[in-house]
């Protein structure tokens, strides 16, 4: 199963939701979905995980380096109310002490 991946923006931010399944097979869409908010003004791009049922590695890494380039622009990544098993991955590759992760955007 693939993923859907849609762009809102809500208070004033781009807000990119990824939706099933985070695999290679969709990678590059959901890289270039992010990635196009670097030519926007704001200084924050919101990545919903809540609606993520899977995330392999190649998913992961598609979230590291979106959150990378996004720091060479001085812009932040944020990732959103991801599931227990998303919030697991990012503890057990130490990702949760770099990655910032809120519960909702009034978090923010």
């Amino acid at each position: 199963m693939s993923c859907k991946v849609k762009l809102q923006h809500k208070n004033a931010l781009p807000v990119v939701q990824v939706i099933g399944e985070l695999t290679g097979n969709d990678s590059a869409r959901v890289s270039k979905k992010i990635l196009a908010q670097r030519a926007g003004k704001s200084k924050m791009v919101v990545v919903d995980l809540s609606e993520t049922t899977f995330l392999d590695s190649h998913g992961l890494g598609v979230l590291v380096y979106a959150w990378r380039r996004l720091e060479e622009r001085d812009q932040e990544l944020v990732f959103m109310n991801p599931p227990p098993f998303v919030q697991n991955i990012f503890q057990g590759t130490n990702l949760a002490n770099v990655l910032r992760v809120v519960e909702s955007l009034d978090a923010l």
